[in-house]
């Protein structure tokens, strides 16, 4: 068979692959994320769990399943202890917001007046027709009555899906605990299992690809958590300090905004500020303003340094990236394509997987040959 014959029938080979995969993942993909999920979860904590696990049969003596046991109960007490904290705090302020949102869907009244009055009085010279004005106060009126009255039923439909969760999360998070201790105490035993299924060439470039995978994947959240958590550090002070109500909501919402990709907290403070501005809080506007101006000058100044030369995709791959997971994958697909992405140029430029070249750094001189070549080709024709 010839090197061409065989690169084409490699090529026809992994697009059927991948075609099948497509197919089932659009098909059963909820299916088997369903079934699988805690799982895979319960393996990827295992992977971080095994470590200390073993460091305690080391060095304490420590028998190998109590120290198992052990370092995973710890983990996820700590996990839901955290969780159950954040979860009441979060379910307490959502109810009094949802309570908030009815009642400023009542007075939406009298701030449209107020709103009025303040527009006639500012920009009176102009002299608007009152058709126009009507118009103007009718369709603003639609507009904050149906954001006032969203805002009310997603508060309301938040804390009914919590009530109705809690069942499905407690046979869910059963079985993950059980399922991590068992994967961290046969961690080993399971990958030399796997691996033994594999040719010995495919047994490598798996190796490695886990490796990979779980090393950009660590550095890659990790980071990202410490944004976050800057972030929501810094917007949860300043929302107390201007004492606004429900801060702990407001500041979680705004920041997971914030952790979208090409999407800042600001296109949440931006236009709040402006909407006090217009409610006559100058102050409180003021204050929003100052506060995103803060977090943008944190961010600019730790962003660098968390995240340093990690992440190295071009910023066009990355929002191509971004958007083919969002359109192929849904919400996850926003995080995890991102994540394949860097995963796949660390492969090639470590040269395991041959996908595309590199080109040599500080190529200036090549760059000038090439245009020097093209212009001669020019000439010719």
């Amino acid at each position: 068979m010839t090197p061409n014959l065989k690169k084409a029938e490699y090529v026809f080979f992994a697009t059927a692959v991948l075609i099948g995969i497509s197919y089932i993942l659009t098909n059963y993909g909820k299916l088997i994320v369903s079934v699988f999920s805690p799982f895979l979860i319960s393996s990827v904590c295992a992977h971080f769990l095994s470590p200390p696990a073993e460091f305690l049969v080391e060095k304490a003596r420590f028998p190998k399943w109590a120290a198992h046991i052990f370092v995973v109960l710890t983990f996820y007490a700590a996990l839901f202890t955290s969780a159950y904290i954040l979860i009441s705090r979060l379910v307490r302020e959502l109810s009094g917001l949802s309570e908030y949102a009815r009642a400023l869907r009542d007075s939406l009244p009298s701030y449209l007046e107020k709103i009025g009055d303040m527009v006639e009085e500012k920009l009176g010279f102009l002299s608007f027709s009152s058709e126009g004005t009507k118009y103007v106060a009718d369709g603003f009126a639609a507009f904050l009555s149906s954001v006032t009255e969203k805002l009310a039923s997603f508060a309301s439909g938040i804390l009914a899906d919590i009530i109705s969760f809690v069942p499905n999360f407690l046979i869910f998070s059963a079985v993950t605990v059980i399922a991590t201790c068992y994967f961290s105490a046969d961690l080993k035993k399971i990958k030399a299992f796997l691996l033994f299924q594999l040719p010995d060439r495919a047994k490598v470039f798996f190796s490695a690809c886990r490796v990979q995978f779980f090393s950009t994947t660590s550095k890659y959240l990790g980071a990202y958590l410490a944004l976050s958590a800057l972030t929501f550090f810094e917007l949860f002070s300043g929302l107390l300090l201007i004492n606004r109500d429900y801060a702990f909501v407001l500041a979680l919402v705004i920041t997971f905004v914030d952790a979208l990709p090409f999407i800042g907290c600001g296109i949440v403070l931006l236009p709040w500020s402006l909407a006090q501005w217009a409610f006559g809080n100058a102050k409180t506007a003021m204050a929003l303003l100052i506060l995103y101006a803060i977090i943008a000058i944190v961010r600019q100044i730790a962003e660098p340094k968390i995240l340093g030369s990690f992440i190295g995709l071009y910023p066009l791959l990355t929002l191509f990236s971004v958007y083919a997971g969002a359109k192929l994958a849904g919400f996850w697909g926003i995080f995890l394509f991102p994540i394949a992405a860097i995963t796949v140029k660390n492969l090639n430029e470590k040269g395991i997987v041959r996908l595309f070249k590199n080109p040599p750094e500080n190529n200036k001189q090549q760059i000038l040959q090439t245009r020097a070549k093209y212009k001669k080709y020019r000439k010719l024709k």
